[in-house]
């Protein structure tokens, strides 16, 4: 696993646990499955920059903010 993949995992699955959303609900958010998220927040499944795009939206945060 690349350790930035594995951040941005981590990243993500803080701030979706921060809302109390559900790795479902937060799917249902992203017009995506929820198994794929899963693997995203492990670090174990690349994510597009699209995809990020749309996550960091959600949070109201910038892209790179997932990076740090």
């Amino acid at each position: 696993m690349s350790k930035t993949l594995t951040q941005i995992g981590k990243n993500i699955r803080k701030l979706r646990n921060e809302k109390d959303w559900s790795i479902r609900h937060f799917a249902d958010l992203l017009e995506t499955d929820s198994s794929y998220l899963g693997r995203v927040e492990r670090g174990q499944q690349n994510v597009s920059i699209k995809q990020l795009e749309k996550i960091a939206d959600l949070f109201s945060i910038k892209v790179i903010d997932l990076f740090k």
